[in-house]
């Protein structure tokens, strides 16, 4: 399949960066940013998380945003499990699941189907193949869909984004 480069690991590097910035309410932040990915660039998604992130800390109600996010949204709050295969695979990935599959919209134009469960199989295989995990060996597809399909828009991690923004970020 895709050509691979050395191992990035977008999900522990973007884990990392929110249990450093965020301490002990990392984890909200991770089911933030899985809740607001749906359509979003990474950039958008993690303005979009730190506005809930915000509103969480504040005590205000989530708003401004689609009915099923603003659900999945009070699920993070809540401790339960996120909606949607791919935001809810997303969430474990950046809590440190490294069996996670994060099946999107880019994962589906780089295998040319939507079968899920034939993209599971030869991602497993591969992801062996390659003794990567999942979680990893997947970061690497999309990352490599990301750049053939919309070149110009990021790949990088939320770890990368955060490191570089951190201080601009607004957390409280």
């Amino acid at each position: 399949h895709a050509k691979m480069g050395k191992e990035m690991n977008w999900y522990a590097e973007s884990t990392h960066a929110l249990q450093r910035l965020y301490g002990p309410d990392w984890h909200l932040m991770a089911g933030f940013l899985a809740a607001t990915s749906a359509n979003s660039s990474v950039k958008a998604n993690l303005t979009l998380a730190q506005k809930a992130f915000n509103q969480w800390h504040h005590g205000k109600p989530f708003h401004g945003y689609l009915k099923d996010v603003q659900r999945n949204l009070e699920r993070v709050v809540k401790g339960e499990r996120l909606k949607g295969d791919k935001i809810s695979a997303f969430h474990d990935a950046l809590l440190g699941d490294e069996g996670a599959l994060v099946i999107d919209r880019w994962i589906f134009r780089a295998y040319g189907t939507k079968n899920r469960e034939r993209i599971a199989s030869l991602m497993t295989v591969e992801a062996t193949a390659r003794k990567m995990t999942i979680a990893s060996y997947q970061a690497e597809v999309w990352k490599e869909a990301k750049r053939t399909g919309r070149p110009g828009d990021t790949d990088r991690s939320f770890g990368a984004l955060l490191k570089e923004k951190g201080h601009q970020l607004t957390l409280f």
